[in-house]
């Protein structure tokens, strides 16, 4: 549990410290910034995105994958930030093909894309999913399944 709330320090600050790439130490501890905006403001597939006009909603998720196991086709509706804490991620995207994230590796997700993540590898994916909607409409929040790929 450590280890998750040192990550979210650091996923946290790195959204100030975005311009500097050296760690920064203050009050003993070391925030070392995470790409974050990496992506720059376009999702994993190249679509842009804004943030939800409104009271936004975070909403953060520790994500456990097993080994060999696939996750249902899904889509997201608001934007996710996704970062790998540990094992491979890879994201099968029908006709925008397969990508596959190793830990230490974030993305903005998908959206409105049907996709399915898999575990490959024989330890477990763990990620950190932040979804990012807003008060008013807090079940945008959640994947929407899909019938197959796109």
């Amino acid at each position: 549990m450590r280890i998750y709330c040192l990550v979210l320090m650091s996923l946290i600050s790195s959204a100030c410290l975005a311009q500097q790439s050296a760690p920064t130490s203050y009050e003993g501890v070391s925030a070392a910034p995470i790409n974050f905006f990496a992506a720059g403001k376009t999702t994993i597939l190249g679509q842009d995105y804004q943030l939800p006009i409104g009271n936004q909603l975070l909403i953060t998720e520790t994500i456990v994958i097993e080994p060999g196991q696939t996750t249902d086709i899904h889509s997201h509706k608001v934007p996710l930030y996704a970062f790998i804490l540990s094992g491979e991620l890879e994201v099968d995207y029908g006709s925008k093909g397969k990508k596959s994230f190793k830990a230490g590796s974030g993305f903005i997700e998908a959206l409105n894309w049907c996709h399915a993540g898999k575990s490959v590898g024989n330890t477990p994916v763990n990620i950190i999913g932040m979804y990012i909607g807003t008060q008013a409409q807090p079940d945008l929040m959640k994947p929407v399944p899909c019938p197959k790929l796109n």
